[in-house]
């Protein structure tokens, strides 16, 4: 085989290997959710169509991954008041929140908790950069934590803050974590 043709190879075996958490057809609108609480652990059951390849929702939709995992973006509020008396954003920001729940659906490729991260979620500013979840104290609580073990079935609903320059509103959130990213339209 050729130099080349071996760099190619080897490249589309890395490719393969460094896929991320989800994979497959890409992500669905879900329908008319069904939820039922057990203590702490909420199992959800959901009856699901599959859109278009369009990877952009709206705040409110609840999309279902290929792998059957739930997201949903509840909504997005700015500016925020801290949370802590003594950590303020940064001078010319302000704080905003994203009201955020994910479910691991029960089509895993192993019983094995699968993570779910408050670093997964970004905004995507007008101008194409990106906001990364803010490391200090919460705006507003309860807090979507920044790594936690989650086994199929289970949920998670919180608030990811971030600190966003004053007057500007990010024209996305997004779930970096999925393949492709799916992404929830500010309005």
């Amino acid at each position: 085989m050729s130099r080349t043709g071996s760099l190619a190879v080897a490249m589309a075996v890395l490719v393969g290997a460094c896929g991320s958490n989800d994979s497959g057809d890409g992500p669905r609108l879900a329908e008319a959710a069904t939820t039922t609480t057990d203590g702490a652990t909420t199992t959800t059951t959901e009856a699901t169509t599959t859109t278009s390849a369009a990877i952009e929702f709206v705040i409110g939709d609840r999309v279902e991954t290929s792998r059957g995992n739930l997201l949903q973006v509840h909504g997005y509020e700015q500016p925020v008041a801290s949370g802590n008396e003594f950590i303020e954003p940064d001078p010319g920001h302000e704080f905003a929140v994203v009201d955020v729940e994910n479910c691991v659906g029960p089509d895993t490729e192993s019983d094995l908790p699968l993570p779910v991260s408050s670093f997964d979620y970004v905004l995507q500013m007008p101008d194409n950069t990106r906001r990364e979840p803010a490391v200090t104290s919460p705006a507003r609580e309860p807090t979507f934590r920044t790594a936690q073990l989650f086994a199929p079935g289970e949920c998670y609903r919180g608030f990811i803050t971030f600190e966003i320059p004053i007057g500007q509103r990010p024209a996305f959130v997004i779930d970096t974590a999925t393949a492709p990213p799916v992404r929830w339209a500010v309005d």
